[in-house]
């Protein structure tokens, strides 16, 4: 079913049934996927057009049963967590079977990647969110019981500061040169990036207005080039730059 950003009824996207249907995502020419967990058994990822036309059943029951989540990586394969057989199956990108990615588990249903790229999911029998690295590999729980039960969806999402007086500790001085200026600002940590480090600027309400490209270190230092967006207004703003288990702080004055 389709809305508008008011939540009211458009029309039907499709009127193709799609029982019980999960996950989906929308491919780099604009189709659309979906699971249909079916009842359990006779699971199917079914493919639409943009305007919702039905254009083939993209995977059959033969081997999925009940999938719930699914994606595609950067090689075009499409991953889908089947809820029934408790494992994440690997096909190509014209629907064929590669490999089981991930087994053992319950009843997977969601999924996130952390920042490092690690694998956060959910698992519905288990009461817990499984964290896994690239190849598939178990890393132990995220997190299991303190009040979870029966996850079917991961979201990670960035929560910008809500004001300065969040920083404290944990957080440390970043090198800003110069720190009054209309940019743009040479930002120095005195080591290497470390591979996961972020950079954000926010406002002097904590909200995130810019997220900074990070380039490789040079000769021992790390330095790193803002140039302010055009669209920024006078003002304070705060530069704050995740490396490993620190955060990196300077405050900064835009001026015209």
């Amino acid at each position: 079913m389709r809305f508008d950003l008011d939540g009211a009824f458009v029309d039907e996207f499709t009127t193709t049934g799609v029982a019980n249907g999960l996950g989906h995502f929308w491919d780099s020419i604009g189709r659309f996927y979906i699971s249909v967990y079916g009842n359990g058994g006779t699971g199917t990822v079914q493919r639409f057009a943009a305007d919702g036309a039905l254009l083939d059943i993209f995977i059959d029951s033969s081997i999925l049963q009940g999938p719930t989540d699914l994606w595609q990586d950067d090689n075009g394969d499409v991953l889908v967590q089947d809820w029934t057989t408790g494992a994440v199956l690997r096909f190509d990108s014209t629907g064929a079977f590669l490999s089981t990615y991930i087994s053992g588990l319950s009843n997977p249903e969601g999924h996130a990647f952390l920042p490092n790229g690690d694998l956060l999911m959910g698992d519905w029998g288990e009461d817990a969110v499984h964290r896994l690295g690239a190849s598939g590999n178990s890393l132990g729980y995220f997190t299991s019981g303190n009040g979870l039960t029966d996850p079917n969806c991961v979201r990670v999402r960035e929560v910008p500061l809500t004001g300065v007086s969040e920083f404290a500790g944990g957080v440390a001085a970043l090198r800003v040169a110069p720190n009054v200026g209309a940019g743009p600002f040479e930002v120095l940590l005195e080591e290497p990036l470390a591979s996961d480090a972020r950079m954000v600027v926010l406002d002097a309400t904590g909200c995130m207005v810019e997220r900074v490209p990070l380039a490789g270190p040079a000769n021992g230092s790390s330095r790193v080039r803002w140039h302010p967006d055009d669209g920024l207004a006078p003002g304070s703003y705060h530069i704050v730059l995740h490396h490993g288990a620190m955060r990196w702080h300077a405050r900064i004055t835009l001026v015209e």
